[in-house]
């Protein structure tokens, strides 16, 4: 399933756990930590209160997805006060706050050089967003554990589009971006680990 991320109709009705927010989907990404000694909440505290600029090497690679954006304002003399400000989780809207998962949504034109994303309040707006030329993505960290106690964190992305057109202009930005973007969701997932070790000794 999900052969390179990508996720057939077929495939999206027999789909086992997708997330309530977004039960329709086309692109599909997955990760797990290495064994975590902590309780889920505090696993899930430690995601909610995560910097990921503080990591060097996501920092970079924000950087260098913000390139085409700063690109594209010095071509087309965009105010600076338009620009975006720097994409991180609060970039995104709370949809869910469990003691073993969250949910974050986000919405918007991905693709576009200036990473045309709209920011939503709440997870009433975002259930209710409708924009057609507009991707509606969730990132969801849960937390499982096994019998001798030891947590694993994971995190999966699901993004719908909702014309075949979203869909294909989506598809190319997914093919150039997913490397990077599991990078950036590996480091994550260490630095949530790395951060929980600190705070245990």
């Amino acid at each position: 399933m999900a052969f390179l991320g990508f996720v057939s109709e077929r495939e999206c009705q027999q789909w086992k756990g997708a997330s309530p927010y977004l039960p329709a989907f086309s692109f599909y990404e997955q990760h797990q930590s290495e064994p975590i000694h902590a309780s889920p909440e505090a696993i899930i505290q430690a995601v909610l209160s995560l910097d990921m600029t503080e990591d060097p090497i996501i920092r970079r690679l924000l950087m260098l997805r913000q390139l085409p954006g700063k690109f594209w304002q010095s071509l087309t003399r965009i105010k600076k006060t338009e620009q975006p400000a720097a994409f991180g989780f609060d970039t995104f809207t709370l949809l869910h706050h469990g003691s073993h998962e969250v949910s974050l949504g986000l919405t918007g034109r991905f693709w576009r050089p200036m990473l045309d994303v709209k920011k939503l309040e709440t997870a009433e707006e975002f259930h209710r967003f409708t924009a057609p030329d507009a991707a509606k993505l969730v990132l969801r960290f849960s937390v499982t554990q096994d019998s001798a106690g030891l947590a694993t964190l994971s995190t999966e992305t699901f993004v719908w589009c909702p014309t075949p057109q979203v869909k294909a202009r989506f598809a190319c930005y997914w093919a150039a971006i997913r490397p990077a973007s599991g990078w950036i969701r590996r480091r994550t997932l260490r630095s949530v680990q790395q951060k929980l070790a600190t705070s245990a000794t």
